[in-house]
């Protein structure tokens, strides 16, 4: 099986060409933004039909390659549309009649601020509240659209948020982390917005998942698991520095929580969440500490 993963040397792109290097029936095509054997540019048609003009076909395309805001101020439309929009559909049309099937790494974000506190399935009322969020549905739109138009079979993976050793992103936990390291409290904003967060080793096998399954279309990835923003940063103050505590500030946001409904990748895609938070949670506070 030959497989193109675009974004292979990112936070999710590097634990999952470690993993598939483990098949010997997998031969991967590694495909990175400057970096790696394989470099192209996405929002550049030329730098990927130069790349498809050298590996000629593939089985499977694992898509991940996307612009990521590392901080709320990033998020930025132009960044956003051009690598994650524009960007997927120059890959698709690349890939015409050069792909046999198509996984594509989305994102929770695209349901938006829950309106209430039922598990989000698949069946949600997509509405995003970020231009990363919006750009994202409009490539699973993209995706949808070729894949009815050339009969390609897509597995879309809505990914909850990711946490692991090396995550470039400033989020909550490698946030949290941070600060406690230094010998600071961990500030949290209002704290009891429930959060599911996703281990990075169980979204490689949810991809691995949707690699080997023949079944098409929308799942969602995560734990299954809430957990409030207070309790997480509680409990990595707590292992850092029992007696550091955490410091609590007025909500600067409409609160909500994002309880994610997993049962349809469970049933159809075999998908079994081993870790929740803090599982793991060690690996990266070691993590941390040496980086």
């Amino acid at each position: 099986m030959k497989v193109l993963i675009t974004g292979a040397t990112g936070f999710l792109g590097v634990p999952l060409v470690t993993k598939l290097s483990k098949f010997k029936d997998i031969e991967i095509i590694a495909c990175g933004h400057k970096r790696g054997k394989y470099a192209f540019d996405i929002t550049k048609p030329r730098s990927i039909e130069k790349l498809i003009s050298k590996i000629g076909s593939v089985d499977v395309l694992i898509h991940l390659a996307a612009n990521v805001p590392k901080q709320k101020k990033e998020d930025l439309k132009d960044k956003m549309f051009t690598t994650n929009k524009v960007g997927t559909f120059n890959l698709l049309m690349s890939l015409e009649n050069k792909v046999k099937k198509i996984i594509f790494a989305s994102t929770a974000e695209v349901y938006g601020f829950p309106k209430n506190n039922n598990p989000i399935t698949e069946r949600y009322l997509p509405n995003p509240v970020s231009y990363y969020g919006a750009s994202k549905l409009a490539a699973e739109k993209i995706i949808q659209i070729f894949s009815k138009r050339y009969s390609i079979p897509y597995t879309i993976l809505r990914f909850s948020t990711m946490y692991g050793p090396a995550d470039p992103i400033d989020r909550a936990i490698p946030n949290f982390i941070k600060r406690a390291i230094n010998g600071e409290k961990p500030q949290v904003y209002g704290g009891e917005d429930l959060r599911d967060y996703l281990y990075i080793d169980d979204a490689v096998e949810a991809l691995i998942a949707a690699m080997e399954n023949v079944t098409s279309g929308i799942f969602n990835i995560a734990s299954g698991k809430t957990i409030s923003i207070k309790e997480t940063a509680l409990i990595i103050s707590k292992k850092i520095n029992p007696l550091l505590g955490v410091e609590i500030l007025a909500n600067k946001k409409d609160s909500f929580d994002m309880p994610i409904d997993v049962s349809k990748a469970r049933k159809l895609l075999g998908f079994s969440p081993k870790y929740s938070f803090p599982d793991q949670l060690d690996k990266l506070i070691a993590w941390q500490r040496k980086n």
